[in-house]
């Protein structure tokens, strides 16, 4: 098992990646914000790390909408814990699926290994 640091506000994680890839680990557990998340996961996927999956332990940067959204297929293989309920559940009146504000209580993807092209 592996500790990697990086420092916060880092613009490249390559050589974060190289020392993950030398580690040849089966699952992955960061704890990152958006933008590492973002950098973590294309920098992955650049150096074809074999991974089967990525769990974060409830850090913001693998759950947030724009996550989920800039990756596409790459945030298909991220297992996020979210251990809070959302304040907006216990409204009186709850969004309904195709309203503007409606955001989904969970999305579950069961995808066991990430696919990287040779």
């Amino acid at each position: 098992m592996e500790h990697i640091e990086y420092p916060l506000g880092v613009k490249d994680l390559s050589a974060e990646v190289t020392k993950i890839k030398a580690a040849k680990p089966d699952l992955l557990c960061p704890v990152a914000r958006p933008g590492d998340a973002k950098l973590l996961i294309r920098e992955l996927y650049k150096q074809r790390v074999d991974l089967m999956g990525i769990i974060s332990p409830g850090s913001p940067g693998w759950y947030e909408p724009e996550f989920v959204k800039d990756m596409d297929k790459l945030a298909y293989y991220v297992l996020d814990n979210v251990p809070w309920s959302t304040p907006r559940a216990r409204s009186s009146k709850k969004p309904t699926r195709g309203s503007k504000n409606y955001i989904p209580e969970s999305i579950w993807i069961p995808t066991p290994v990430m696919p990287i092209p040779v």
